[in-house]
C-alpha cells in the first residue's frame, strides 16, 4: 500500500479513535467506579485498556495485511487462515503479556510471582478472546477486498480483450487492408490463378481466426503461428520479396500459450510502422529464447506513419499482467525493434 499524508492521517485518526473508545468503553465495563472521579486509577485503567484495544486491533490489522501480501486468500485460503490464526494468536499472547507486565510489575511495583499466581492465565482468555473476533472482521474484509479486486481484473481483462478484438477485426476489415487485398487479388486473377485461389483462402481463414479467437484467453502457440503465417503470406503476395520473414521456433514449444492476436498484432504493428521497399526490405524474425518468444524486425519508421490507435502494445502488455503477472519487454537498438513475450502454460496461469 502506498504511504500517502492521507492514508497516514486516515491511521493517526483510527488510533485516536481506538485509543478514546478502548480506554473509556473497555475502562467503564472493566471498573465503572474507577470512573466516578478522575484520579490516577482512572488514568491507570484507561491506560490499561486502550492498549489493549490499540495493540489488538492495529497490531493484528498490519499483521494481517502483511500475511496477505504473502499469502493470498484466493489462491491458498486454508494456508492463509491458518497461518493467520497462528501468527495473530501468538502475537497476542505476546502483546498481552508485556502490557500485562509494564501494569502489574512496573506500574503498579507488584512482584511478578504475584502477577503469575493472580489468574494470570486466566486473563489471556479474554484478549484471546477478543482477537478471535477481530480476526472474523479483518479476514471477512480481506477476503471480500480480494474477491472484488479479482472481479474488477477480470473485467478489465475482459474489455482488453474486446478492445484486441476489435484492433485486430478493425485492422483486418479496414478499407486500407480490403482495398490492397482486392488489388492484389485482381493482379492475381489474370496473372496467377493458382496463387489467386490460395489468397482467397488465406484471407478467409485470416478472418475466420479473428471472429473464432474472441473467447478465448489464451491459446496454444501452433495456432497463433499458424495464424501469423496465414496474415503473413497475404502480406507477401502484396510486397514481393521487399517482405521476408523467418519463423525458427522448436517443436517443443508449441504447446506453450499465448494470448490470442499477440503476436499478429506484433507482425502488423512492424509492416504498419516500418518502410518497405526495394532499397529498404523489411525482415522479421520470430524466434524463441530462454522460455521467451522474441518478434523483432528491422528499424525503418516510415517517414507518414499510417494511422493508429497506438493501443496495440499496451493492450499486450496489459492481458500479460492479469494473466501471469510477468512483463512484456521491449527493446530497440542497432537499428532493431524487439518485442519479448513470455511463454505461458496453462497450469501456471
Amino acid at each position: 500500500m502506498q504511504i500517502t499524508r492521507k492514508t497516514v492521517l486516515r491511521e493517526l485518526k483510527e488510533i485516536t479513535l481506538l485509543i478514546l473508545a478502548g480506554g473509556l468503553i473497555g475502562g467503564y465495563l472493566s471498573c465503572n467506579s474507577c470512573f466516578s472521579e478522575f484520579n490516577s486509577r482512572t488514568l491507570a485503567i484507561f491506560s490499561l485498556n486502550a492498549s489493549f484495544w490499540l495493540f489488538f486491533w492495529k497490531g493484528n490489522q498490519y499483521l494481517s495485511e502483511f500475511i496477505q501480501t504473502r499469502i493470498s486468500w484466493l489462491e491458498a485460503p486454508g494456508k492463509r487462515l491458518w497461518v493467520g490464526l497462528v501468527v495473530m494468536v501468538v502475537y497476542t499472547l505476546t502483546a498481552a503479556s508485556i502490557i500485562y507486565y509494564v501494569f502489574y510489575v512496573v506500574y503498579l511495583e507488584r512482584e511478578l510471582a504475584t502477577l503469575l499466581s493472580s489468574g494470570f492465565l486466566y486473563n489471556l482468555i479474554f484478549p484471546v478472546f477478543c482477537t478471535m473476533l477481530i480476526m472474523t472482521f479483518l479476514f471477512g474484509r480481506e477476503f471480500f477486498l480480494s474477491w472484488r479486486q479479482t472481479a474488477i481484473n477480470l473485467e478489465k481483462l475482459k474489455s482488453e480483450q474486446l478492445a484486441s478484438q476489435y484492433e485486430a477485426l478493425k485492422s483486418q476489415v479496414n478499407p486500407h487492408f480490403l482495398f490492397n487485398s482486392l488489388n492484389v487479388l485482381t493482379s492475381l486473377v489474370h496473372q496467377d490463378p493458382d496463387t489467386a485461389v490460395k489468397f482467397i483462402k488465406k484471407l478467409s481463414e485470416v478472418y475466420r481466426f479473428v471472429l473464432e479467437s474472441r473467447k478465448q484467453e489464451l491459446l496454444d502457440l501452433s495456432t497463433e503461428l499458424r495464424f501469423v503465417k496465414d496474415y503473413l503470406f497475404l502480406q507477401q503476395i502484396r510486397f514481393g520479396d521487399n517482405l521476408k520473414y523467418d519463423i525458427s521456433v522448436p517443436d517443443e514449444y508449441m504447446h506453450k500459450v499465448v494470448p490470442p492476436l499477440s503476436v499478429q498484432m506484433l507482425v502488423e504493428n512492424a509492416i504498419k510502422h516500418n518502410e518497405i521497399s526495394q532499397e529498404h526490405p523489411l525482415t522479421i524474425a520470430i524466434s524463441v529464447e530462454e522460455e521467451t518468444l522474441r518478434v523483432s524486425n528491422t528499424l525503418q519508421i516510415k517517414h507518414t506513419r499510417e494511422p493508429s490507435s497506438g493501443t496495440g502494445l499496451d493492450n499486450i502488455k496489459d492481458r500479460y499482467e492479469f494473466l501471469s503477472g510477468k512483463k512484456v519487454i521491449v527493446t530497440q537498438e542497432n537499428g532493431k525493434f524487439e518485442v519479448t513475450l513470455p511463454l505461458l502454460t496453462l497450469d501456471k496461469v
